[in-house]
């Protein structure tokens, strides 16, 4: 059970030191009343924030939260309700890279024999902070295996450093050989640009690499798709069909996973197999497979 009084000692502590930076505006993104607290106390003059959550009258401007839509488009309403400007025909993001990370991603694909178009750059992403959400070990790696063996691809892991562990498993099981790649943010932001194709569960990295329009291929299980899954066109969502779906559990309550156990390997394989062939012609809209 949360503590709060000390939830609120914090945010009576943060108060002081924001106020002291005078900031004019400030945008609560999660519906968190906490967050509202703390902009109050902030005496920040411009409070915007969705008109959800509990104590929207914090708020000098509400949002209307429209439900079954993506987050992205929530995002955006807030942008918009800042610029006094409507949605652009079509979004996606830059995340300027320096010099030196640039480099740091030429030397790793130089270092691992990929030339940009020539070799099909697949990024896979195949761990997630929900146990929930990941497809099974052995599944990437079979995926992984057929990519490379069957499609010539070039197929990089990525993940932190906190992750080598879980992705070393994966590794293990494999008999081919993927590139491991462990760098910053905004060094995978910089690869992410270059791949042809990523693969992944609903991850931080999987909304990336949709942003920065490169086509994705998401797995999803407790998590609704049309809410959370990759914004804008050219990518695929994979799940199954069970009753179960949705749930939004960080824990599966099925000890099988059965969620995202009946993906399989072959599904995932054949949707890679259209966007590899499929490379030099038009993206398309995003499938729910």
């Amino acid at each position: 059970r949360p503590d709060f009084k000390k939830l609120f000692r914090e945010m009576l502590g943060r108060a002081p030191y924001l106020r002291q930076k005078k900031f004019d505006m400030a945008i609560d993104m999660r519906g968190d009343m906490r967050n509202r607290i703390v902009m109050f106390l902030a005496s920040v003059p411009c409070r915007i924030g969705f008109d959800i959550g509990g104590m929207e009258w914090l708020l000098t401007h509400q949002v209307h939260y429209k439900e079954g839509v993506s987050e992205v488009e929530h995002f955006i309403d807030l942008i918009s309700s800042c610029t006094g400007k409507g949605h652009a025909e079509s979004v996606g993001c830059t995340i300027p890279a320096p010099a030196e990370d640039k480099e740091v991603v030429g030397q790793f694909l130089k270092a691992n024999n990929i030339t940009l178009g020539q070799d099909v750059l697949i990024i896979v992403h195949p761990v997630s902070r929900w146990p929930a959400k990941e497809w099974p070990k052995e599944k990437f790696a079979a995926l992984c295996d057929k990519l490379i063996s069957q499609r010539d691809a070039k197929v990089i892991m990525v993940g932190a450093v906190e992750d080598a562990e879980s992705i070393n498993k994966i590794l293990a099981q494999m008999k081919e050989a993927p590139a491991l790649f462990t760098g910053t943010l905004v060094q995978l932001s910089a690869l992410l640009k270059k791949a042809d194709l990523f693969i992944g569960n609903d991850t931080a990295p999987m909304h990336m690499a949709a942003l920065l329009r490169t086509p994705t291929i998401a797995l999803f299980g407790p998590t609704d798709p049309e809410i959370y899954g990759p914004y804008g066109e050219g990518h695929s969502v994979v799940r199954p069909d069970i009753p179960c779906l949705c749930s939004s559990k960080k824990i599966c309550r099925n000890p099988k996973r059965f969620c995202m156990d009946t993906i399989s390997v072959e599904r995932v394989f054949g949707i890679a197999e259209k966007y590899i062939n499929r490379l030099s012609k038009e993206p398309y809209k995003m499938d729910v497979l």
